[in-house]
């Protein structure tokens, strides 16, 4: 298993090296591999919201109480950092917690895929401009929304979801107006 990810890492190094030259040339590839990576963490906060939503656990610290870390949802043993690098980590541990060894589920690293995507084709298309930056703020919140609501179908749980896509949007504004260079 050690040889397989040392030559996942050795072959990803080689791509990378190889392409560097041609990524500073292409400013649009440069911008979507950004975004994708940019994309691949907001979806595994995505993934943070939707599993804490519905069980009624925080995602936002407090003065008094810190957000809890991440954990495996069999044996509940709190993962290391490096278990929460997004894609790269389940593809490292092939679907398996570290600990329990129990699978994680294919949902998990899906979502952030998807929401890599998403994040590389905002980038590309929209770059980092206002609404780019827009957009990549709410896109957790509203990937969650959408998969809370479609897996309970109850709209009591989107209230935090909905009142922090608000607080982003209300943000945004006060940025655009104090800030017009951002445009």
């Amino acid at each position: 298993m050690a040889e397989g990810v040392l030559l996942i890492v050795i072959l990803s190094t080689t791509v990378f090296l190889n392409c560097a030259n041609f990524l500073v040339d292409n400013t649009v590839l440069l911008s979507f591999f950004m975004g994708f990576v940019l994309g691949a963490i907001l979806g595994s906060f995505s993934n943070a919201l939707i599993y804490r939503i519905p069980i009624n656990k925080s995602f936002i610290a407090t003065k008094n109480i810190g957000i809890e870390r991440s954990a495996c949802p069999h044996c509940s043993k709190n993962l290391l950092r490096r278990d929460l690098i997004p894609i790269i980590s389940w593809i490292c541990l092939q679907g398996v917690c570290r600990y329990c060894g129990k699978g994680i589920g294919k949902t998990y690293v899906l979502l952030e895929c998807v929401t890599a995507i998403l994040g590389g084709c905002i980038a590309s298309i929209l770059g980092f401009t206002f609404l780019g930056v827009y957009l990549f703020l709410i896109l957790p919140f509203l990937m969650s929304f959408i998969l809370i609501f479609f897996r309970y179908k109850d709209f009591s749980m989107l209230k935090s979801l909905s009142l922090s896509m608000v607080g982003v949007s209300v943000l945004m504004f006060f940025i655009s107006v104090y800030i017009p260079i951002f445009m």
